[in-house]
């Protein structure tokens, strides 16, 4: 096997391959189309036959004639799919059918003709004379390449110009194939033979076509057939294409130098190899030069200059992965910069004066004010009509924006480029400040609908993040003042019972009882003063303080002892054998005392209040009875456990019952409420036993 077979081998296996992949790619889309049917079918005979001339090369055992059998096969398949496109493309009209017509029925007329003298040749006794003399062959073979191409052209040059980006690379794609075929014969009919040459690399040629017929099918989504050419996959493979074919010229171009050279030959050819290879890891590492690829590659091999799923992907995980507020503020500029190949820029947010203060940059000028104030007018603007300033062009025609003065800052610096609005609703949050990139690239519609869609986005989670902080800060003021409401509700009844001892002083100062009974007052006031004040300085809600071991019985004693100084004095009526709770003492000697207080208001100083206590199901259960006015039922389930909701007028705050169940419940325990209008209430509390107090 000699270099060129090896040739012809690797072209047409490229061939074979790229064929094959496009196949099986167009396959795994296919959504039941014709014409997406005829691209398979198209795809695989081409594979095919390249597969064929393959093995034909390697072994020589497949006859010419079935050879040309499939190239005549793959011919004509590609000619019917031409018809089909342009048979159903909505924008060519019937006149334009119908001479497209007649094109088509040349070619199949012609790739009949070719069949039959193959097989006439073969198998037949006939001959004609021509055939001494010219391969008709070839002559057939250049006709449907000639009329292959006139397909090409009325496809393109019958599709509204709006409407060629769809149908662009179709024709390049297809009509590659049909232009080299026409070279390979034009060149065999005139020299009466094939050139060996321009036969080997015909696999690799073809395909080089076949990654333009896959961004045409990408482009016509009507064909149901959705394939996804990745731009990254796309600008890797042209820069490593690029890269391959840039060092192959180098080392054919070394190969003469050295050759050719002289005595210099060697020397010239490694500095050429070294400048060459510099030149190369520049380009690589060119900023410029990748933004520039990918801005080319955008423009003419998709529809839309960006990749919408990838761009709001990225967008939506910066957003959500990052949990401080100064990296997230700064990977929002990298990454809003990075969509718009920009070095860098700076994020500005509202405050509560309307000025709008720095919060974030990257790269960006030092000297632009860390407080921009905007005019009522600039913000309209940005609200309204323009979420996106450009502001070079602000710099030449003011007038697009209306002629509204921006801050001097912003427009004094020329490399300032874009300001961003951040709109939440219908106010704006901030804005961003994006630098000019190093590369010129154009800035179109497209841009200003990404950046608008990006900045709303962003506006909204920033709105979000802003409102949990406020509810944060609003619940730690609401836990403040929960606490500071149980103080105050504390101390107006630590002053009530000390404004009772100094009004009754006067009519019992002599009496010793009254006197005992006023030093357990004030020693049980202060007791709870300390308390409070200890409870202030630790910062303690409801339930969060020391557990202790204490007995029921001993604190019902307790409250009824402090509550005596008030009529109707309670009593205790019946008590369980004595019961251990471990829970705060203090808290719960507070709840009874309230309940207590609440019955003795509600009861006239003849009436009753008694306290007692049970165990029912390893459940302690605490009593505050009264015969006393008694609530209604709407009272109790509307209003009864609802703050800052009272009975009392003035006097009271509305606070004492729901402080009392919120303590029960933070216990572990509950508190019911059973009640008649005009005969009384009962309160009961439930606590989960700890154990039984041993007898002696």
């Amino acid at each position: 096997m000699n270099y060129m077979d090896n040739i012809s081998i690797i072209s047409n296996l490229l061939g074979a391959a790229f064929f094959l992949l496009l196949a099986v790619l167009l396959l795994i889309n296919w959504r039941h189309q014709l014409v997406g049917a005829l691209l398979i079918l198209c795809s695989l005979i081409s594979s095919v036959w390249f597969s064929f001339i393959t093995y034909n090369t390697l072994s020589g055992d497949i006859p010419l004639i079935w050879i040309k059998v499939v190239e005549t096969v793959r011919d004509c398949s590609w000619l019917v799919f031409l018809y089909v496109v342009l048979k159903q493309r909505p924008d060519i009209s019937i006149s334009t059918r119908f001479k497209i017509m007649i094109p088509f029925a040349i070619s199949f007329l012609t790739l009949a003709l070719i069949t039959l003298i193959i097989f006439q040749n073969k198998f037949g006794n006939f001959q004609l004379e021509i055939l001494n003399k010219v391969s008709i062959n070839y002559i057939g073979y250049l006709l449907v390449a000639l009329l292959g191409l006139l397909l090409v052209e009325q496809l393109y040059r019958s599709t509204l110009p709006s409407a060629r980006w769809a149908v662009k690379f179709l024709c390049l794609g297809i009509g590659g194939i049909f232009a080299y075929d026409f070279f390979l014969y034009s060149e065999a009919l005139l020299f009466n033979r094939i050139n060996s040459d321009i036969w080997f690399v015909r696999g690799a040629v073809n395909a080089m076509c076949v990654p333009l017929i896959a961004v045409a099918v990408a482009r016509n989504p009507q064909w149901k057939m959705e394939l996804f050419v990745s731009r990254h996959v796309v600008y890797q493979s042209t820069a490593t294409f690029v890269a391959g074919v840039y060092l192959m010229s180098m080392a054919i171009i070394g190969y003469y130098i050295r050759n050719f050279g002289g005595t210099w030959g060697s020397a010239l050819q490694i500095v050429f190899i070294f400048g060459a290879s510099l030149f190369l890891v520049v380009f690589i590492f060119s900023e410029q030069m990748r933004v520039r690829l990918k801005v080319y590659l955008a423009e003419h091999f998709y529809k839309n200059k960006y990749d919408y799923r990838q761009e709001w992907l990225g967008i939506t995980r910066i957003l959500s992965e990052n949990k401080d507020d100064n990296e997230l503020y700064g990977n929002i500029i990298r990454a809003v910069a990075k969509i718009m190949n920009s070095p860098g820029g700076g994020i500005w947010l509202e405050d509560h004066t309307k000025l709008y203060r720095k919060t974030a940059s990257l790269s960006f000028h030092e000297n632009v004010d860390e407080e921009i104030h905007l005019s009522p007018e600039l913000i309209e603007l940005m609200t309204s009509s323009h979420a996106v300033i450009n502001l070079s062009r602000y710099r030449k025609q003011p007038e697009v924006y209306k002629k509204i003065e921006l801050p001097a800052k912003l427009s004094s610096y020329d490399d300032i480029w874009l300001m961003v609005s951040l709109i939440n609703g219908d106010s704006l949050l901030g804005f961003l400040l994006i630098l000019r990139p190093h590369t010129e690239i154009s800035f179109e519609a497209e841009d200003i609908d990404l950046l608008t869609t990006v900045g709303k986005q962003i506006a909204s989670y920033i709105a979000l993040l802003q409102a949990t902080e406020n509810l944060a800060e609003a619940r730690q003021f609401e836990a403040f003042n929960r606490l500071s409401a149980f103080v105050v509700h504390d101390i107006k009844n630590l002053v009530a019972q000390l404004s009772l001892i100094n009004t009754n002083s006067i009519k019992f100062r002599n009496e010793p009882e009254f006197i005992d009974d006023t030093f357990l007052t004030i020693e049980n006031s202060v007791s709870k003063m300390k308390r409070l004040l200890a409870n202030l300085r630790k910062e303690e809600i409801l339930g969060t303080q020391v557990n202790q071991q204490i007995s029921v019985n001993e604190l019902l004693r307790r409250v009824v002892t402090i509550r005596s100084v008030e009529l109707p004095v309670p009593i205790i009526e019946k008590m369980e054998s004595d019961l251990l709770l471990t829970l705060n003492k203090d808290e719960l000697e507070s709840v009874l005392e309230h309940l207590v207080q609440n019955a003795q208001e509600a009861t006239s100083d003849d009436g009753n209040v008694t306290l007692s206590s049970s165990l029912v199901d390893n459940e302690i259960r605490i009593y505050v009875r009264d015969n006393g006015s008694g609530m209604d039922d709407e009272f109790i389930r509307k209003r009864l456990f609802r703050p800052f909701d009272t009975t009392k007028g003035n006097a009271g705050m509305g606070i004492g019952v729901y402080e009392s169940r919120a303590i029960v419940q933070a216990m572990g325990g509950r508190i019911r409420v059973e009640s008649k209008v005009g005969k009384g209430t009962v309160f009961t509390i439930c606590l989960p036993l700890t154990k039984i107090k041993s007898e002696d």
